[in-house]
């Protein structure tokens, strides 16, 4: 009986114990899930770092971008060398989201970047501030010296292309995004955040070759993957942020 009695003890701290762990696990994604939700209404300012590869040739470029959100404006501009686009400025007017973008023309010769007309656009953030996500606590990592709590997440979403030749030749594809958001849990802020588009992109070229090569997604997809692995990682790190923060409409 007593042997009996030990056994049903131990028993009842075990599955306190692991109650208390997912209990301690749902209010962690819950505190994370908040902080990386508060980004979408914060101004901020950030370094954003797109790496590339394919066929084992790197290639990195670097933007400096700023973001306020009421209203919504964003604005990026390459900090690289040898890019076609220089800018991409974002933002809201009577509750929808316009772009126009200063791209070098192919027309002058001389190097002079042209803004764009304006058009619909997305905002730069829209990547990473889907409010409905769900997240996996990864642990901690070190990040300039400072513990951070490194979370990750995924999404569906869908890419699109229309042909240029042929308005009929169109086609949308499902794909899936990946991201992982480093937290700063004292300060409850986000300072880091990374996504994988390498499947995005592939399937962007997959439509690209449906499209304009009346090519089978199977076909299309098989000449992609034939042409070599294509991996696009984005890494946004925030520099500044606050209310004081503005944007200044650009010379367009």
């Amino acid at each position: 009986m007593k042997k009996k009695r030990i056994i049903i003890t131990i028993a009842i701290i075990i599955i306190s114990i692991i109650l208390l762990y997912f209990v301690k696990v749902q209010v962690q994604n819950s505190a994370a899930k908040e902080i990386i939700n508060n980004l979408a209404s914060e101004n901020y300012m950030y370094t954003k770092t797109v790496s590339s590869e394919f066929n084992n040739e790197k290639a990195e470029l670097i933007w400096e971008g700023t973001i306020t959100a009421e209203p919504y404006v964003g604005i990026e501009t390459c900090v690289s060398n040898g890019s076609a686009l220089s800018k991409i400025y974002s933002y809201e007017e009577n509750g929808a989201i316009y772009q126009r973008m200063q791209i070098q023309s192919g027309q002058t010769g001389n190097g002079q970047y042209l803004w764009t007309p304006k058009s619909n656009g997305v905002k730069l953030n829209q990547m990473y501030t889907a409010p409905d996500l769900n997240y996996k606590y990864e642990g901690k990592e070190k990040l300039n010296g400072k513990n951070v709590a490194l979370y990750t997440s995924s999404y569906n979403t869908q890419v699109s292309y229309e042909s240029n030749t042929n308005s009929e030749n169109k086609a949308t594809l499902d794909t899936i995004v990946y991201l992982k958001f480093y937290l700063d849990m004292q300060s409850k802020e986000v300072v880091k955040i990374q996504w994988d588009e390498s499947k995005y992109d592939t399937d962007q070229q997959v439509l690209q070759k449906m499209c304009e090569e009346n090519l089978s997604e199977t076909d299309a997809r098989k000449e992609v993957n034939e042409s070599g692995a294509y991996k696009v990682i984005t890494t946004i790190t925030i520099t500044e942020r606050g209310k004081k923060i503005s944007i200044t409409k650009p010379d367009i």
